[in-house]
């Protein structure tokens, strides 16, 4: 008991600032690695394992995933995406184990991260007969944390919404607070390029990052799966690809099998000035999407379809020198959906035919900075074809402005403009509905044909 007490002593000396006498006048640069070199350290006693003892694995906080923790760069991506977030997290913590490697530290504790977003919003709107509205909200609040230790990583999301996940009647959660993406990855891109993950994640087809402040482009919209699915996937230096299967909510047959599955390939290069990255995917049935179950998981439909409909995605990112930033998207089905499933008219509902969705999404970045705050002000626009039925306007504008006003806190300032489908845009089949099977906004009689227009200003604290 007395040496406990003694090693404890030692140890908030040491979380004090303290010196240990008995330490070696050399520091670790960080609590969750040990010097291999200094084996009569560890033989006079290790610190960190009594820490470990005593208090159980070392919980700190990381830079939420994808966003810069200092002013260094002018990445302003208000909206990152959460596709092939196990890459990324993989890529992160393979880095920081070649690095401690280099430097002859081992990794002997688990890293467990902790880290997360608070979101307010602002907004004034003008809706489609004119009529104003304006509003404040909390509408989001994540907690993200994080596991990693050797070729193991594991992350979930816990997040809160003020308004319902799109997905209704199905497995997903649906309420404002929920668990959100959950994964296992296994893999040590230092040692093999290969690796899987299981868990719930939105699976790789596209990639859906956005510039916007607030709004979702529609690609995203529509076309991002998410579901509880098992990937197996490569990358390297030059290429990078992912092969992903699943049991979909939507289903032409019982429903109870593995019955999606797709494939993403990509090429990244850095020639001059320039950074690229382009990717091409495959997936046997899009009506998994967010933006199809909103209509095929109602409550009022069934989610089993006539037949499946596989479809595309083609998607990149530029960055040319240190201001110009770009994304495109593209997402289209390769065949038509029933009629009965989603039909489609163009002449008022007088003949159908089966509708075949397709969304593109182009946006341009420039980025600067206001003295020591990256700033940046870009342009998005995304369209939508046959796809009235799923509760999408026509095509989106946007326009913003973010700035990072401090350390971690992005402010944006979006305007978005919304052209609604014409009132000879019918749908027929599994539709969207709202609350107790009213017609939803963008498929109202009265605002088919016009526009809405919203201001929305942002801030996201990010830690």
């Amino acid at each position: 008991m007395a040496r406990m007490l003694c090693q404890l002593a030692s140890i908030l000396l040491m979380l004090a600032g303290c010196p240990d006498p008995g330490s070696s006048p050399s520091g670790y640069p960080n609590g969750l690695v040990q010097e291999e070199k200094d084996e009569t350290a560890l033989e006079k006693g290790d610190t960190l394992e009594t820490i470990t003892e005593l208090f159980g694995t070392l919980v700190g906080t990381s830079p939420y995933p994808g966003v810069r923790s200092t002013f260094a760069g002018n990445h302003l991506m208000a909206q990152l995406s959460q596709v092939n977030q196990d890459l990324d997290l993989l890529i992160g913590h393979d880095r920081v184990e070649k690095y401690y490697k280099s430097k002859g530290y081992a990794v002997k504790n688990p890293h467990v991260m902790l880290s997360g977003k608070v979101e307010g919003t602002g907004f004034i709107s003008e809706d489609p007969t004119g009529r104003p509205q304006s509003g404040i909200n909390l509408t989001g609040a994540e907690l993200d944390m994080l596991i990693a230790y050797k070729a193991i990583t594991g992350f979930m999301v816990i997040q809160y919404e003020d308004f319902p996940n799109p997905v209704i009647n199905s497995r997903l959660a649906t309420n404002n607070l929920f668990l959100d993406v959950a994964f296992v990855t296994i893999g040590d891109l230092n040692v093999f390029p290969m690796y899987t993950t299981i868990g719930q994640t939105f699976v790789p087809f596209g990639q859906y990052n956005s510039y916007n402040g607030f709004n979702d482009p529609l690609t995203e919209i529509l076309f991002r799966v998410l579901a509880q699915d098992a990937t197996i996937g490569y990358y390297d230096n030059r290429f990078l690809g992912q092969f992903y299967f699943l049991q979909g909510e939507s289903h032409a047959d019982s429903g109870n099998n593995i019955n999606n599955f797709g494939l993403n390939l990509g090429v990244h290069f850095n020639p001059g000035i320039t950074k690229n990255l382009f990717q091409a995917g495959f997936i046997r049935n899009i009506a998994d999407g967010l933006g199809f179950q909103v209509a095929f998981a109602n409550t009022r439909n069934t989610n089993k379809l006539k037949h499946v409909v596989p479809g595309l995605n083609f998607n990149g990112s530029t960055q040319i020198g240190d201001h110009w930033f770009f994304v495109y998207e593209f997402n289209t089905a390769l065949r038509p959906f029933a009629i009965q499933d989603a039909g489609y008219s163009t002449n008022g509902g007088k003949t159908f035919k089966g509708a075949r969705p397709l969304a593109f999404d182009v946006e341009a970045s420039y980025q600067f900075n206001i003295g020591e705050r990256p700033s940046g002000i870009a342009l998005g626009f995304s369209e939508t074809f046959q796809s009235v039925g799923f509760n999408v306007p026509k095509w989106r504008l946007d326009l913003t402005y973010s700035v990072y006003i401090f350390k971690g806190a992005l402010l944006s300032i979006e305007y978005m403009h919304n052209k609604l489908y014409g009132k000879n845009d019918v749908a027929t089949g599994q539709l969207a509905f709202g609350p107790g099977g009213s017609t939803p906004y963008y498929r109202l009689p009265a605002y088919k044909g016009h526009s809405d227009d919203t201001l929305t200003i942002d801030l996201s604290y990010f830690w």
